[in-house]
């Protein structure tokens, strides 16, 4: 059973962006898992976590390392560690969840206290309605081991997840906040051990400010090209260069071409130019930073597959 907690404490508001759609490019690539000293394991045995959450911990975050694939082939090689008896490396850890309501700020609400015969309200009277704010708090204590006893990686992060909530509604179940929980925890381990391989669509740079009437009018048409075909839009971007040279906007979609296409020195020079012509524009530096996280996930992919 879990323990609630009284405790008092104020409260906070968070808000969400909402994505902006535009022309892209498509770049899929593989890009690295976060702890790198990992590469070298190829196969985990897992044991059964402790803590009444752990069990389900530990099944969730082998399901989790088995989805883990690249070119559609498992990148991990997982089974229970009493089975797993050539693994490279041993996963185990526990898991402590707590559950604490915190006294919130009631909130106010009108209630009818007179009507007439045709049900219609005469009278209104503010009532104030106690809240509470229910806060789960789930601490892991995980470890990869080599099976000569050197640790690979650790992850002691607490995640916590809040609800508020009020005597005129109804409690929140606490169950399905714990199993999410738990699939973020088992996620922040594959994502930490093993490379990703992802499609993104990013931003082509439209700005024409600087450019000529007419070359500007034919970057226009290759920008729109880009919803059609991106190959025939790459193309109509490199003829381009001569007529309208060193602009932010035609070095970015350059760049982007080539690391779309997998050239990434290509991609780099263009890159830098595009910074050197405008350096208030963070497209290219963003660019330069995704390739080399590709070039380090080269490097796990090499030590992983002993290339």
């Amino acid at each position: 059973m879990r323990t609630l907690k009284m405790v008092v404490v104020g409260l906070g508001l968070g808000t969400l962006a909402m994505p902006v759609s535009a022309e892209t490019l498509r770049v899929v690539g593989v890009y690295p898992a976060h702890n790198g000293d990992a590469a070298e394991v190829q196969s985990i045995g897992i044991e059964q976590f402790g803590g009444i959450d752990g069990p389900t911990l530990s099944i969730k975050a082998a399901d989790a390392l088995r989805s883990a694939s690249i070119d559609g082939e498992p990148y991990f090689r997982v089974a229970p560690a009493s089975v797993m008896r050539d693994g490279d490396a041993v996963l185990s850890g526990s898991v402590a969840t707590d559950v604490n309501v915190y006294r919130a700020s009631p909130k106010e609400v009108e209630t009818c206290v007179k009507r007439d015969d045709k049900n219609k309200c005469l009278e209104k009277r503010k009532e104030k309605v106690p809240c509470e704010q229910l806060t789960l708090s789930v601490r892991p204590t995980i470890r990869l081991y080599s099976y000569d006893g050197a640790l690979i990686h650790d992850d002691d992060a607490e995640s916590q997840r809040q609800v508020r909530y009020c005597a005129d509604e109804s409690e929140p179940a606490i169950d399905p906040m714990v199993d999410e929980v738990l699939d973020e925890i088992a996620a922040r381990l594959r994502y930490a051990l093993a490379p990703q391989q992802r499609a993104e669509d990013i931003r082509v740079l439209e700005t024409r400010k600087g450019m000529e009437k007419e070359p500007g009018r034919a970057f226009r048409d290759a920008i729109a090209m880009t919803k059609r075909d991106e190959e025939m839009a790459c193309d109509a971007f490199a003829a381009l260069e001569p007529t309208i040279g060193e602009h932010v906007s035609l070095l970015f979609n350059i760049g982007l071409c080539a690391e779309a296409g997998g050239d990434f020195d290509r991609a780099q020079e263009y890159y830098r130019r595009a910074i050197k012509a405008d350096p208030s524009k963070s497209n290219a530096g963003e660019g330069l930073d995704r390739i080399r996280a590709r070039q380090e996930a080269e490097r796990q992919l090499a030590i992983h597959y002993g290339d």
